[in-house]
Protein backbone atom coordinates (compact mmCIF):
# COMPACT_ATOMS: atom_id res chain seq x y z
CA UNK A 1 0.00 0.00 0.00
CA UNK A 2 1.58 3.57 -0.83
CA UNK A 3 0.38 7.08 -0.14
CA UNK A 4 1.76 10.47 -0.90
CA UNK A 5 3.72 12.16 1.49
CA UNK A 6 6.04 15.39 1.55
CA UNK A 7 6.79 18.81 3.35
CA UNK A 8 4.89 17.11 6.57
CA UNK A 9 1.52 17.27 4.85
CA UNK A 10 -1.40 16.12 6.05
CA UNK A 11 -4.92 17.11 6.95
CA UNK A 12 -3.50 20.51 8.45
CA UNK A 13 -2.40 21.66 4.65
CA UNK A 14 0.57 21.26 2.82
CA UNK A 15 4.02 22.95 3.74
CA UNK A 16 5.49 22.36 -0.15
CA UNK A 17 3.93 22.04 -3.55
CA UNK A 18 2.32 19.13 -5.09
CA UNK A 19 5.30 18.67 -6.98
CA UNK A 20 7.83 18.04 -4.11
CA UNK A 21 5.15 14.67 -2.88
CA UNK A 22 6.82 11.65 -2.32
CA UNK A 23 5.19 8.01 -2.39
CA UNK A 24 5.08 7.08 0.81
CA UNK A 25 5.78 3.03 1.62
CA UNK A 26 2.89 2.57 3.99
CA UNK A 27 3.50 -0.95 5.11
CA UNK A 28 6.94 0.09 7.26
CA UNK A 29 4.42 1.91 8.97
CA UNK A 30 2.04 -0.34 9.68
CA UNK A 31 0.83 -1.10 13.51
CA UNK A 32 0.75 -4.87 14.25
CA UNK A 33 -0.75 -6.91 12.03
CA UNK A 34 -4.43 -4.43 11.55
CA UNK A 35 -3.92 -3.89 8.03
CA UNK A 36 -5.43 -0.19 7.66
CA UNK A 37 -3.80 1.23 10.59
CA UNK A 38 -0.46 2.96 10.56
CA UNK A 39 1.41 5.43 12.62
CA UNK A 40 3.95 8.15 10.89
CA UNK A 41 6.21 9.75 13.21
CA UNK A 42 5.89 13.53 12.39
CA UNK A 43 3.13 13.65 9.73
CA UNK A 44 2.15 16.53 10.78
CA UNK A 45 4.63 19.80 11.33
CA UNK A 46 4.49 21.24 15.11
CA UNK A 47 3.16 24.66 12.89
CA UNK A 48 0.32 22.40 11.46
CA UNK A 49 -0.36 20.53 15.04
CA UNK A 50 -0.76 23.83 17.15
CA UNK A 51 -3.26 25.04 13.90
CA UNK A 52 -5.20 21.53 14.25
CA UNK A 53 -5.12 22.07 18.43
CA UNK A 54 -6.88 25.22 17.71
CA UNK A 55 -9.60 24.69 15.86
CA UNK A 56 -10.36 21.70 17.44
CA UNK A 57 -10.45 23.52 21.16
CA UNK A 58 -12.10 26.50 19.14
CA UNK A 59 -14.94 24.83 17.55
CA UNK A 60 -18.24 25.61 19.38
CA UNK A 61 -20.09 23.92 22.18
CA UNK A 62 -22.54 22.69 19.39
CA UNK A 63 -19.71 21.00 17.60
CA UNK A 64 -19.16 18.74 20.82
CA UNK A 65 -21.06 15.70 22.15
CA UNK A 66 -20.52 15.29 25.79
CA UNK A 67 -20.19 11.08 26.74
CA UNK A 68 -19.80 9.41 29.97
CA UNK A 69 -15.91 10.57 30.45
CA UNK A 70 -14.91 12.10 27.02
CA UNK A 71 -15.77 14.55 24.57
CA UNK A 72 -16.29 14.13 21.17
CA UNK A 73 -15.94 16.18 17.47
CA UNK A 74 -17.18 14.47 14.79
CA UNK A 75 -15.48 16.24 11.50
CA UNK A 76 -16.71 14.40 8.54
CA UNK A 77 -18.56 11.23 9.02
CA UNK A 78 -19.97 9.55 12.71
CA UNK A 79 -20.68 6.01 12.90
Amino acid sequence: MAATAGGGGGAAGRDSSDEDMQPLDLEKFAVGSLPTIFYIPDFVTPSQEQFLLHQVDGAPMSKWKVLKNRRLQNWGMSM
